[in-house]
């Protein structure tokens, strides 16, 4: 599945794909302590996580 473009707008947010813009606040997820405490440790970069991403979108169950 592709991502839809435009992306879907109610005119004041928009949702897209992760990419590039996206490190830092990955790097933030995968090093809270709350989602630590529960998932436990990262065992990937912050930057392998956007590398997942597009292979994820396509294996969609919604597909």
């Amino acid at each position: 599945m592709e991502p839809p473009d435009p992306p879907p707008s109610d005119g004041v947010v928009w949702l897209r794909p992760v990419d590039e813009r996206d490190i830092g606040a990955i790097e933030r997820g995968i090093t809270d302590s709350d989602v630590i405490r529960w998932f436990g440790p990262p065992t990937i970069s912050a930057h392998a996580v956007l590398e997942l991403k597009p292979s994820a979108w396509r294996a969609a169950p919604f597909a």
